[in-house]
């Protein structure tokens, strides 16, 4: 600080009224450029800038808008970070004529939660608005399809396909079939819906039921059409916004019955077994061994078809030599069925000639979904015999079971 000191020597009055005038315009002005600082305009005001909530959130889009009082350069800034770190800066466009101004987000991820900030600069400060953070909608995907074979005691990826599926929102009173008989496809190591943009759910509850093989003629996962001597696979899921991410494991509706056929060490019997048959006796009014039914892959409720001939039943192609040693295995995939003794006839025809034909009967026995039943065979000098039956579930085949109605 200084401090100037004017002497005056003898003038008049007047003079020295104007030469005090003088001198104060002079420091009032002195004091004026001491105080104020160069790179800053006069008379600033405050810039009020508003960050509107995010709008038409979708799996990879939203609206967002910013509102300022004053007619500045507008942007936003958008980032995943909370703090705004490594944000992108997008200019935004004004839609009115009251300083509000709008961006469309595009080619967002969907699921992921982001946070944008509305910015104005009027040349001299720049000026952040409120942080508003918005999660685009999720979408239903597939991580993984698993299934069992028949005697592993824990599930392997599969990836045959295609798979039949179906979707539903899940209400309070009854779900919502929203996508009808889809097929899903295992393709560059992945599963695909036949959907081009995804499945959004929009705070919904999905539920995804799947089937395999896929049959284009299915309308319904309550009634979907099965066929004897073929393993048919069911599963679901239920998703959420939370998690939107479905992992299926299939479980068997089918009963898997295995004969292993050989001959006694005493019998010289040259066979080449051909047709090996599986189906009702047509002595008895109950007709176990159907050959088609629906299915309910929600519940596994499953409903027969009865067959039309009384002695109808399923038959494989054995094409080896009968063996003392090394069983013949034949496999049939029955609908789940309950039988008295007699009710079921196991017959075993020579390939060349069908003529010859050895035909024994089962004891009673229920064939339940998700289960083996292996049966040993021994065609003697005297006919053919049945073993003792052993058992093995199909593991983790949890919630298959079936409830068949006749």
């Amino acid at each position: 600080m200084w401090v100037s000191v004017i002497v005056f020597n003898s003038v008049n009055y007047n003079e020295m009224k104007r030469f005090c005038y003088i001198a104060i315009l002079f420091f009032s002005v002195l004091g004026n450029i001491g105080c104020q600082k160069v790179d800053e305009p006069t008379n600033l005001t405050a810039i009020v800038v508003t960050t509107n909530p995010v709008q038409e959130i979708g799996l990879q889009t939203a609206s967002v808008t910013g509102s300022v009082g004053i007619s500045s350069f507008c942007s936003f800034l958008l980032s995943e970070q909370q703090n705004l770190e490594d944000a992108i800066e997008l200019k935004a466009e004004p839609i009115d004529s009251i300083g509000t101004y709008q961006v469309e987000l595009t080619q967002l991820t969907p699921g992921t939660t982001y946070y944008v900030a509305f910015c104005v600069t009027d040349g001299f400060q720049k000026v952040i608005g409120n942080v508003q953070n918005f999660k685009t909608l999720s979408y239903l995907s597939v991580r993984e399809v698993m299934a069992l074979g028949w005697n592993e005691s824990e599930p392997k990826p599969f990836t045959t396909s295609p798979l039949g599926s179906f979707l539903y929102t899940l209400t309070d009173t009854i779900p919502y079939p929203e996508l009808i008989n889809s097929s899903m496809k295992f393709e560059k190591e992945e599963w695909k819906l036949s959907v081009a943009n995804g499945i959004p759910f929009e705070g919904t509850t999905k539920q995804l039921v799947a089937y395999f093989p896929y049959q284009s003629k299915a309308e319904d996962a309550s009634q979907v059409y099965i066929s004897a001597n073929t393993d048919f696979l069911y599963g679901s899921d239920v998703l959420s916004e939370e998690d939107p991410i479905a992992s299926l494991t299939l479980k068997h509706a089918m009963a898997k019955v295995v004969v292993e056929l050989k001959k006694s060490s005493n019998s010289q019997l040259d066979f080449t077994i051909g047709t090996v048959s599986l189906r009702n006796n047509p002595t008895f009014v109950h007709r176990p061994i159907a050959l088609a039914a629906y299915i309910n892959c929600w519940t596994g409720e499953c409903v027969r078809e009865e067959p039309l001939e009384e002695n109808a039943g399923l038959s494989v192609n054995g094409n080896s030599p009968l063996d003392v040693e090394t069983p013949t295995i034949i496999t049939f995939y029955v609908i789940p069925t309950s039988f008295s003794g007699g009710e079921v006839m196991l017959s075993v025809a020579a390939k060349d000639n069908a003529t010859d034909t050895y035909t024994t009967l089962f004891n009673g026995n229920t064939w339940e979904s998700g289960r083996q039943y292996v049966y040993p065979v021994t065609i003697t000098p005297s006919g053919m015999q049945i073993g003792d039956v052993y058992v093995e579930d199909w593991q983790k085949n949890e919630g298959g079971t079936i409830v068949v109605k006749k």
